[in-house]
């Protein structure tokens, strides 16, 4: 993954183990957003370059992370979230409160929600997919706050044997809107059945990014 190109990786459900419970995986030229626990389920991974003065996370626990990053004249907000799978018949999503806080503070400016969901709805899943009523209540109260869905109907984003699902979503605010260029499913990055990384590209200035200083003796 060049750094330069994705600045900034939004994960769900970072490997960590009982026996090292402070330790997850990082790529060279990132660093973690926060100190990584045993249990967490969302973590992002930041371009090492960009200073640690130009981002800061602002809300997180195991199961939301909110992010935000400044240009030089522009402020992107970033939440990231693992919703845990529950009973299809649940009226929301468990971990809708704590999103709902977070956007009512965020929508009028740039922000991207995105993460596993673990929810179905035809506007994501494709029309033969049964509508859950959490689905139908996070799509409508995203809308209300004027927030758009970003997934193409029926683009898979797990896989496991001869199952496809649409778990993973994503949602930008009306003013983010229309500068995404793209959110697009790769199954080409991925070498194991199970979620793919979704690349999200937006037409905004980039993070500051911190030239190295190098010298010749």
């Amino acid at each position: 993954m060049d750094a330069k190109e994705y600045p900034i990786i939004a994960l769900q459900e970072p490997m960590t183990t009982e026996k090292n419970p402070h330790f997850t995986y990082c790529p060279r030229n990132y660093r973690r957003s926060r100190e990584v626990t045993y249990g967490m389920k969302v973590l992002f991974l930041i371009y090492d370059k960009i200073p640690l003065t130009n981002w800061k996370v602002l809300e997180a626990n195991d199961f939301v992370e909110w992010l935000q990053i400044h240009t030089a004249d522009e402020t992107l907000n970033i939440i990231n979230v693992y919703n845990p799978p529950g009973p299809a018949n649940e009226l929301q999503i468990s971990k809708w409160p704590q999103i709902k806080q977070i956007l009512e503070a965020t929508f009028s400016a740039n922000t991207l929600l995105v993460g596993d969901f673990n929810t179905h709805h035809p506007e994501w899943a494709g029309i033969a997919i049964r509508q859950e009523p959490k689905a139908d209540h996070l799509l409508r109260q995203t809308t209300i706050m004027g927030f758009q869905l970003l997934n193409e109907p029926g683009a898979t984003t797990w896989s496991r044997g001869r199952i496809d699902s649409v778990l993973d979503l994503g949602f930008a605010s009306r003013r983010l809107t229309p500068r995404i260029m793209a959110f697009k499913p790769r199954r080409d990055w991925s070498n194991i059945q199970d979620h793919f990384p979704i690349e999200i590209r937006i037409d905004m200035q980039a993070p500051y990014i911190r030239k190295s200083r190098a010298f010749a003796l």
